[in-house]
This record gives C-alpha cells, sequence and structure tokens, in this order.
C-alpha cells in the first residue's frame, strides 16, 4: 500500500484520535512530521498500533497480578484461620509442646535402656535349666514390663483427653 501523507487535523479525524494525542506522540518521538508538516499514514497507523499492543500487555499482566493477589489472599486468609485453630487448641491444652514431649520420651528411653541393659544380669540365673516353655512365659514377662513403662505416659494423655 502506498503511504498517504496526512495533516494533523486529518490524521485526527481519521483515527478518531484527538489533536493533542497525536502532538504528545510527536514529542515522545513515536511519529515524525516530514518536511511540509504532515504525518505518514502508515507510520502512526503502526505507532497506535503497537500503542493498543502495550496497553493491552498492561491489561494482561494487571489482570495476572490482581489474580496473583486474590490467591495470595485467599491463601493469607487460610494460613491465618489454621493459626488461630493452633492457638484455640493450645488455650485448650489439646496440644502438647514439643519439649516435654521430648523430654518424656527422652525419660521413656533411658528407662528401656535400663531396663535391657539389666537382662544380661537378671535373665541367665532365672532362664537357666527352664524348658523352651518357661523361658517363653519369662521373656513375655520382661517385654510386657517394657511395653507397661511405654504405655504409661499414654494412658494418662488419652485419660487427660
Amino acid at each position: 500500500m502506498e503511504d498517504k501523507w496526512l495533516s494533523q487535523n486529518q490524521a485526527a479525524k481519521l483515527f478518531k484520535i484527538s489533536r493533542s494525542k497525536i502532538q504528545r506522540m510527536l514529542r515522545d518521538g513515536l511519529i515524525s512530521l516530514n518536511k511540509n508538516g504532515k504525518i505518514s499514514y502508515l507510520k502512526l497507523k503502526a505507532a497506535l498500533e503497537a500503542e493498543r499492543e502495550v496497553e493491552e500487555t498492561k491489561q494482561r499482566s494487571l489482570s495476572e497480578l490482581n489474580m496473583r493477589l486474590k490467591m495470595a489472599q485467599v491463601k493469607y486468609r487460610e494460613e491465618k484461620a489454621r493459626l488461630a485453630e493452633l492457638e484455640r487448641k493450645a488455650k485448650e491444652r489439646e496440644l502438647v509442646p514439643v519439649e516435654q514431649v521430648i523430654k518424656e520420651w527422652g525419660e521413656k528411653a533411658l528407662t528401656i535402656k535400663s531396663i535391657l541393659l539389666s537382662w544380661t544380669n537378671k535373665l541367665p540365673p532365672l532362664l537357666e535349666r527352664k524348658r523352651k516353655s518357661k523361658i517363653k512365659e519369662i521373656l513375655d514377662e520382661q517385654v510386657r514390663e517394657i511395653l507397661e513403662v511405654l504405655s504409661q505416659g499414654v494412658e494418662s494423655t488419652a485419660k487427660e483427653n
């Protein structure tokens, strides 16, 4: 297509834009005037299309940012509710502090360790010259002792709840 040269008034009417917009585009270097003070139809059309594409891209980016913001707000509200639930449980003593759990299980482990270590001295005389069924009975008793130690904290916790 052959280029047409338009006055500022003709360009404004043809593209349905204001003269001030044309002057802004001239000032910003998006279009230029020829030596007769006319504007290239093709260059003005291309500049307006590029400006429209930039604006559409901005709108898409803005929409995407709005969507991300809404998703972040939803996530924030969910986490805030989760935190409130944990705080409620802590106030109602439904939660046990980690330090307390570590301390109590450490104490249990030491107790079980001492029981198991005591077997080396305790079991040989108990098992000496015993039949297999009696040995099994003695070992079952010793294992129950360890299980009793383990279940003591679990039972008291279950009773509290």
